[in-house]
C-alpha cells in the first residue's frame, strides 16, 4: 500500500485508501497477466498487490498462465504452502485452492464488497 497511488495522512483516508487498492485488485491481476512484462517483473507486481490478489491469481493459474504461480508461493504463508512448487504447476495450486476454499472465498469476497461499495475519488 506504500507504493500505491493512493496516499493518506489518517485513518479515514487509509480506508478510502485501501478500499480503492482492493477495488483495483482484479483488474491489476487481468492486466499483469496480459502484459508483455517479463515473468520476474509480473511476479514483483503481483505480490505489490498483496493478499487479495489470491482469487484472481488463482484463476491466471489455472487459465493457463502459470508464470504467475510463484507469486502465490510468495504471497501464501509459509506454512500454508507446504508442497507448493515455486514453478507453475497449474494442479498444485487448484488442489491447493479447494483445500482452503474457505480463506480464498473470504479474501474474494473482501474484494467483492469494496468493489459493490460507491466509488471515491480517485488519486489525482
Amino acid at each position: 500500500m506504500k507504493q500505491s497511488p493512493y496516499r493518506w495522512s489518517h485513518a479515514e483516508e487509509f480506508v478510502r485508501a485501501w478500499r480503492l487498492h482492493l477495488q483495483a485488485v482484479p483488474s491489476e491481476v487481468e492486466r499483469i497477466a496480459a502484459s508483455e512484462q517479463s515473468r520476474d517483473e509480473k511476479i514483483k507486481s503481483l505480490v505489490k498487490l498483496g493478499a487479495p490478489a489470491i482469487p484472481y491469481i488463482l484463476e491466471q493459474v489455472d487459465q493457463g498462465h502459470t508464470d504467475m504461480a510463484p507469486a502465490l508461493r510468495q504471497l501464501i504463508p509459509e506454512s500454508s504452502a507446504a508442497g507448493l512448487r515455486a514453478e507453475g504447476d497449474a494442479a498444485a495450486y487448484k488442489q491447493w485452492a479447494q483445500e482452503h476454499q474457505e480463506q480464498v472465498e473470504l479474501l474474494r469476497s473482501l474484494v467483492s464488497q469494496a468493489v459493490r461499495e460507491p466509488e471515491t475519488t480517485k488519486p489525482s
